[in-house]
């Protein structure tokens, strides 16, 4: 998963009207294991660290929700609030992802599964941008 966190909340939190200098950020996933003990994000010390970019491995995560906390501290050593982020987490691979062999729709009254009007696809795991 690649994040690219625009940390305005971040850096009003910590840097304020003096403008202290962020030196260390972090993310968790869940369960915080403290602060200054979560996951490093490398961060350059400086007044502004948005636009960050960086890599979160998912691989060993449970397909399901999940809440992505960040958070950064000053030079001083005063921690932001921990950000939350949700997001869920699903495995894409296409050997996995059973092909869709139908779609239909309705107005206003649900007729039932299958008896709805049709809408000719041909299967495959993404049938998006269908007219």
């Amino acid at each position: 998963m690649k994040v690219l966190a625009v940390w305005v909340c971040l850096l009003n939190a910590v840097a304020g009207n003096g403008q202290v200098a962020i030196n260390k950020a972090e993310y968790f996933i869940d369960t915080d294991t403290g602060f200054g003990m979560a996951n490093d994000i490398p961060v350059n010390a400086g007044t502004n660290i948005a636009d960050k970019s960086f890599t979160i491995p998912l691989n060993s995560l449970a397909d399901g929700f999940h809440n992505l906390f960040l958070r950064s501290r000053d030079a001083n050593g005063q921690w932001s609030i921990s950000n939350k982020l949700s997001f869920f987490k699903v495995n894409t691979a296409s050997d996995i992802l059973p092909n869709i062999t139908k779609a239909e729709y309705f107005i206003d009254t649900d007729p039932g599964f299958g008896i709805a009007n049709n809408i000719p696809v041909t299967a495959g795991i993404n049938i998006a941008d269908k007219s």
